[in-house]
């Protein structure tokens, strides 16, 4: 499978403005060796698509395969299974009972506490008040995986072009290394399948 369907794009000979030159890696060994460490172990991605997962639209004004499509599923996938690790894993002082094991109480729209009949309840939906949007982004917030990408080195690997060339934090590196991390699981999860895709979620990422 093709993973763009971008077409070069012809390029000025002279520019209008100065060009500010940002070295980015161009080495294919030193890519590998971030998969390496990131997968612990060789998933066996296409040359195409590990590349392509590492460049951020700014790289070359979008010219070559950047990594938005795979960045938006990849994060949809991490949603889906933060969803599943909040139903596992419930929060302390969740459920349907409160710490002596009684029922909690459950008031209407007006405040008044419900008599009779009691809302259905039933144990197989005790964790469901755990998953919200607010935890599901807590799950895979940049505060929680980007130790990730740093421990295996991600920023030295994407290719990018920030707007200021002498502060890259103001320039958003963090968040193009955090794009970077989502469009790698999509890349799994195109190439290997939504299985092989959530064991790696599972054991490397959440």
């Amino acid at each position: 499978k093709r993973f763009h369907n971008a077409r070069p794009q012809p390029r000025a000979p002279y520019p209008i403005r100065a060009r500010k030159y940002f070295a980015v890696n161009d080495d294919p060994k030193v890519l590998n060796e971030m998969y390496l460490k990131l997968f612990g172990k060789d998933m066996r991605l296409t040359e195409e698509a590990k590349w392509q997962a590492v460049t951020h639209k700014s790289f070359d004004h979008g010219r070559q395969p950047y990594n938005a499509k795979l960045r938006f599923l990849g994060k949809k996938l991490l949603e889906l299974h933060a969803s599943f690790h909040l139903l596992e894993r419930p929060l302390k002082g969740s459920g349907l009972k409160d710490k002596e094991g009684k029922p909690q109480k459950y008031f209407s729209l007006e405040g008044a506490q419900y008599q009779s009949p009691e809302p259905f309840l039933h144990d197989d939906y005790k964790n469901l008040e755990n998953v919200s949007s607010t935890r599901i982004e807590g799950y895979i917030s940049t505060a929680r995986l980007l130790p990730l990408a740093k421990e295996v080195e991600l920023h030295k690997v994407m290719r990018w072009k920030p707007a200021q060339i002498n502060d890259l934090d103001r320039s958003g590196q963090d968040v193009v290394a955090m794009e970077c991390l989502y469009a790698i699981v999509g890349a799994v999860a195109l190439q290997k399948g939504g299985k092989i895709a959530g064991e790696f979620i599972d054991e490397r990422v959440l």
